[in-house]
């Protein structure tokens, strides 16, 4: 995780400076400082801690995934672009399953929050195709019950390695719309794959 905070921190530094520098010659619209709404599905897998690997537990996806971030992307070149991002949503749905000792195990994910960054090519000025990586965090609920012991509810944050990639287009200098697919992996026990669509606007 330093070294993804690192990465980020020298993006953070190194970008204005580039963007600056693509001013001078018809800067790409996907320059500068953007602010993103996404909604998307959220396919959720979770297994019970301790479970055998034999077991690859339950998945639960839908419509309920909503994110907003904030970021800086600049061009080098006419055809290349780098970005940093940081952003927090909702987790999606909850997942619910049989548990070891014959109750009921549910893990409902919480908030989430995440740093990344991005690198693309645009093919022709106004389409980004990009490759996205960063780290992601999750908080969420573990809720055990309907067993003889052991029955609790467990609040903790995970976290893991995300990434993805998507497209991106620039309808007017100031709006973009976007898509995007993304993989974290949390730990052994817990992933999410997320598809969002969103639009950026810039200034």
């Amino acid at each position: 995780m330093k070294t993804t905070l690192s990465l980020l921190a020298i993006a953070a530094l190194a970008l204005p400076i580039t963007a600056q520098a693509q001013e001078q010659d018809g800067a790409s619209p996907f320059n500068g400082a953007h602010a993103t709404v996404e909604i998307g599905r959220a396919d959720t897998k979770a297994r019970q801690n301790g479970a055998p690997v034999s077991n690859r537990g339950e998945s639960k996806a839908g419509l309920a995934k909503i994110r907003g971030a904030i970021g800086y992307d600049a061009a080098l070149g006419s055809n290349f672009l780098i970005g940093a991002e940081a952003g927090i949503g909702t987790g999606g749905r909850s997942v619910k399953q049989r548990s070891l000792l014959g109750g009921t195990y549910r893990v409902r994910p919480g908030i989430t929050y995440d740093l990344t960054a991005r690198a693309g090519v645009m093919p022709v000025k106004s389409l980004l195709i990009y490759g996205r990586g960063g780290y992601r965090w999750l908080r969420n609920k573990e809720e055990i019950t309907g067993q003889v012991t052991g029955n609790g509810v467990y609040k903790h944050t995970d976290g893991g390695w995300t990434y993805g990639a998507g497209v991106e287009l620039a309808l007017t200098s100031s709006f973009s719309l976007r898509g995007e697919y993304n993989r974290t992996n949390f730990d052994k026990n817990l992933r999410q794959n997320r598809l969002s669509l969103g639009g950026s606007f810039r200034f």
